[in-house]
C-alpha cells in the first residue's frame, strides 16, 4: 500500500504541467447536467483559465489547489444562467480525473453539503476548502490503496 507521502507526491505539479480543461469541456459537462444556457462565454473563459494562471504565477500549487480554483471561479463568476455551483464542482472533479486522480463525487462531498457552498460565498477560504479536499482525497486514496497516476500511465 502506498504511503501518504507517495500519494501527496503524485498530486505534485512540479514535474509536468497538468492537463487543462477548456471552456468547451466545461460547457459540455454543464450541458450534461443542466439545460441552462451559457450566459457569458468570456466569463467562462476567465474562470477556466484561472487555474492555469495560478499554476504559472502561484507558489507551486498542487492538483487539488488548481481544481479548487476552477471550482470556485466557475461557481462565483456565474458564466451560466443556472447551475454554476454544480458546474464548478463537477469541472474540478473532471480536472482531477484527467490528471490521474481517481476521485468520485461521493468521495468528496462533505456530509451536510455546506462546505463547498460556504467556500463559494467566502465564508470558508479557498485555502481551507482546498486543504479539506486534499485531506479527503488523500484519505480516500490511502483507504483504496491507490494513488494518483500520471495521465500517460
Amino acid at each position: 500500500m502506498p504511503s501518504a507521502s507517495d500519494i501527496l507526491a503524485s498530486l505534485d505539479t512540479s514535474r509536468s504541467e497538468p492537463r487543462w480543461l477548456g471552456s468547451t469541456d466545461v460547457a459540455a459537462l454543464h450541458r450534461s447536467q443542466s439545460d441552462a444556457l451559457l450566459r457569458e462565454p468570456g466569463i467562462l473563459d476567465g474562470a477556466v483559465a484561472s487555474p492555469r494562471m495560478l499554476y504559472h504565477y502561484g507558489d507551486h500549487p498542487d492538483l487539488i489547489a488548481l481544481a479548487v480554483r476552477m471550482m470556485l471561479r466557475i461557481a462565483q463568476d456565474h458564466p451560466f444562467i443556472d447551475g454554476n455551483k454544480r458546474a464548478g464542482f463537477y469541472s474540478g472533479l473532471a480536472f482531477l480525473l484527467v490528471n490521474g486522480v481517481s476521485v468520485s463525487f461521493e468521495d468528496v462531498v462533505d456530509p451536510n453539503g455546506r462546505l463547498f457552498k460556504d467556500a463559494v460565498t467566502g465564508d470558508v477560504t479557498e485555502a481551507s476548502y482546498a486543504q479539506w479536499l486534499r485531506l479527503t482525497v488523500l484519505g480516500t486514496m490511502v483507504l483504496a490503496g491507490g494513488r494518483a497516476s500520471s495521465p500517460s500511465e
